[in-house]
């Protein structure tokens, strides 16, 4: 559930000891309605609630009132930090329990926007063969994603591309099992150590 990678977020913000974490995540949820704890299941395009780059609180309580959300996805936009902490901020105060949420954003290939760093295609990627380089890439990825206020990274793309008629196959590390893992294992220890991401989504798509 997501309540559990946004208390991790809370956690590390507010320095709670990690042996109180369950303590933590129990006592929350037994005070969550049920339509809360649902919507900790929902993705929202926070982008969405901006208005000339900032935070739009209107349109934050319109769209989301005091029930939070579980995350927030954030493309292309400028100022992640600022932006970041705004939304934060609108949903803690929002929130009936003073929950944020998780803020996530594309990185198949380096995290996406502007001034970021961006790599080739994950397929071209794997096609190295090297898991260091792959460890590399995802300490730079995972840097600049936390580094802009985000804990969520959609990545990597942990599917076997077997189809190559599909137009998604960029976005995997080739078509065998074993090669995809360890790409995938290093691309993910590399974002983990990089700047201690809370939460990494992995698709796996076929």
């Amino acid at each position: 559930m997501y309540i559990t990678a946004l208390l991790v977020v809370s956690q590390t913000l507010a320095q709670v000891p990690e042996s109180r974490v369950d303590e933590i995540v129990a006592h929350t949820l037994s005070k969550m309605t049920v339509p809360e704890k649902a919507r900790q299941l929902d993705i929202h395009r926070a982008c969405d609630m901006l208005t000339n780059g900032r935070v739009d609180i209107a349109k934050a309580e319109r769209a989301w009132g005091d029930l939070s959300i579980g995350i927030g996805t954030l493309h292309d936009v400028v100022s992640y930090p600022q932006i970041a902490n705004e939304m934060m901020s609108a949903l803690s105060n929002a929130s009936r329990l003073k929950i944020p949420c998780a803020l996530g954003g594309e990185a198949t290939h380096g995290l996406q926007g502007d001034d970021h760093t961006i790599f080739p295609s994950p397929i071209g990627l794997a096609a190295t063969f090297d898991t260091e380089l792959m460890a590399r890439y995802g300490r730079v990825v995972g840097s600049e994603t936390r580094a802009c206020g985000l804990h969520v990274a959609w990545a990597p793309v942990l599917g076997l591309c077997r189809e190559p008629r599909w137009g998604r196959c960029e976005e995997m590390m080739g078509e065998d099992p074993h090669l995809a893992a360890e790409m995938g294992r290093a691309t993910i220890t590399g974002m983990t150590d990089s700047r201690n991401l809370s939460s990494i989504s992995l698709w796996r798509l076929c």
